[in-house]
């Protein structure tokens, strides 16, 4: 059973690979963009809460930067991050891929591809919204 520090590097590890790989590792019918920062937002403050303390300053700063950037493009009227097609070669996602990447080199997890998410999605009625 993974635990949320598990979910927490993937999630990362998944932030930080080209947009190309990023959406593959969900399915097609999955919007992308949104299941990469929900993976990160529900892991982020658990896993915080239990390692917070083993952390360094600097590896707990990388990780608020990331979480910072991917909520200052939270928003009705950012929707174009998130929902169109091509959203993940949006430019405030290259700044996303960045601060993965300095998470990823200050805390030593692997950068390598991660495998496709082991969540269960199931499709369901277009309905035009978002949980971003």
């Amino acid at each position: 059973m993974k635990t949320a520090l598990d979910k927490l590097i993937w999630s990362v590890r998944a932030l930080a690979q080209p947009a190309s790989l990023q959406k593959k590792l969900f399915p097609a019918f999955v919007v992308a963009a949104d299941e990469l920062a929900l993976e990160f937002e529900e892991n982020y403050s658990p896993t915080l809460s239990e390692f917070r303390a083993r952390w360094s300053s600097i590896q707990l700063s990388k990780l608020e930067a990331l979480d910072q950037k991917l909520e200052t493009m939270s928003g009705s009227e950012k929707e174009d991050l998130w929902l169109s097609s091509d959203c993940l070669n949006h430019s405030e996602w290259s700044v996303v891929r960045s601060l993965a990447k300095d998470a990823l080199l200050e805390f030593g997890w692997p950068s390598d591809q991660p495998l496709p998410s082991d969540a269960i999605y199931v499709p369901g009625k277009k309905t035009g919204l978002t949980r971003r």
